[in-house]
């Protein structure tokens, strides 16, 4: 079983996969939601470059038909096949064949391209100081974070080139503004690409719909990942989605344990954990709405995916999940923080009232003591 991806209907093979009943405009090369990570309202498009049914995801990275159809129904990768063959789904025996093709984003003069890119916004970057941009946007988003705390992973740029698309849907530089800037690294310690939140001066994200954005890198995330906090000693590895959700977690641990972030709940699943470094891998799942479609949790499937995978691998592994849907992790540090300083400013304020009550209480003078005869002048009176 083999297929000529550049023969495939890829219009044909969408409809039939369902997409195009839920992403009706995905075909009219426009900015759009992303199928495969289920979010956002622009951060997708697809352009089928070489008739390769290749998109790409401000968030998810670059891909083409077959990942797509991969990524958005849930099918193996054996089944896709199967489908892109004969346009049937059904289970599979046979092992799936080797997918290995060229993506035009990853081809080697875009690689070089890429790689030249990314050397350039790491160099001319800097380390966290607590007063640049990106510093403060980490202490607005996680109050009480010691940015100190942080690997040299999280960078400052001053001015990164903001880029999307417009009403004709031509590319438009919006402005130069300042830039959490993040290197992600795989499992062997090579980099992969970078991740940017373009800022205001003041530190508060750019007005735009999606400040988030990922570079194109040298290949695909696979398992690549922020490692926002190292701690050589720990043998305790956190795995968090967001940037923000491993800040959050390094900061209510207090900096104990190495906490990385893989970006997305796709990328958590495939995180490239080296042999022998860490015993107990805790991942802190988002608490994703259901997908109907699917019928599961995004956050949580992938997280569940890869705890399976651990635990096969030997490692002693917990999953956590924040309470309520719709939130993270640094939503319930954010609720954890504020409740905390509230109830220490009561117990301050109470303790203050006490001490003045204290300070104002008269003491009553206590009347002279009566004098007491002496024996002499009782006995002889």
């Amino acid at each position: 079983m083999g297929v000529d991806f550049k023969k495939v209907d890829w219009a044909n093979k969408l409809e039939k996969a369902g997409i195009l009943r839920d992403y009706p405009k995905l075909l009219t090369r426009k900015h759009g939601p992303c199928p495969v990570c289920k979010e956002g309202k622009d951060r997708f498009r697809f352009d089928n470059k070489m008739n390769m049914g290749t998109w790409w995801c401000q968030h998810c990275g670059a891909g083409n038909g077959y990942t797509l159809l991969l990524g958005a129904t849930g099918m193996s990768p054996a089944e896709v096949m199967k489908f892109l063959d004969d346009g049937t789904v059904g289970k599979i025996d046979a092992p799936a064949p080797n997918t290995n093709f060229q993506d035009e984003d990853f081809s080697p003069e875009k690689v070089a391209k890429n790689r030249k890119t990314l050397q350039w916004a790491f160099r001319t970057s800097q380390p966290l100081n607590g007063r640049d941009p990106a510093s403060v946007y980490l202490q607005k988003r996680v109050p009480g974070c010691d940015v100190t705390k942080l690997s040299r992973a999280l960078r400052f740029h001053p001015g990164m080139d903001f880029w999307e698309s417009d009403a004709l849907d031509k590319p438009v530089c919006r402005g130069r503004f300042p830039t959490l800037l993040a290197q992600a690294i795989d499992g062997q310690m090579v980099p992969i690409t970078g991740h940017r939140t373009f800022l205001t001066a003041a530190g508060d994200k750019a007005p735009f719909k999606m400040v988030k954005k990922q570079m194109k890198g040298v290949r695909k995330l696979n398992g690549a990942a922020i490692r926002v906090v190292n701690v050589p000693e720990s043998r305790v590895l956190a795995l968090t989605e967001g940037i923000e959700n491993a800040v959050a977690v390094a900061t209510g641990y207090r900096y104990t344990m190495n906490v990385w972030s893989l970006l997305n709940c796709g990328n958590l699943e495939l995180a490239d954990v080296p042999e022998g470094q860490f015993d107990k891998i805790i991942i802190f799942a988002d608490h994703d709405a259901m997908d109907l479609k699917k019928g599961h949790r995004p956050g949580e499937h992938h997280a569940r995916q890869l705890k399976a995978r651990l635990e096969a691998a030997g490692y002693e592994v917990e999953l956590k999940i924040p309470p309520v849907e719709g939130t993270d992790y640094a939503d319930l540090w954010i609720e954890y923080y504020h409740t905390r300083r509230a109830a220490l400013a009561q117990k301050l304020q109470r303790l203050q009232q006490e001490e003045a009550q204290h300070e104002n209480y008269d003491i009553p003078t206590p009347d002279p003591a009566p004098r007491i005869p002496s024996t002499t002048q009782v006995m002889h009176g």
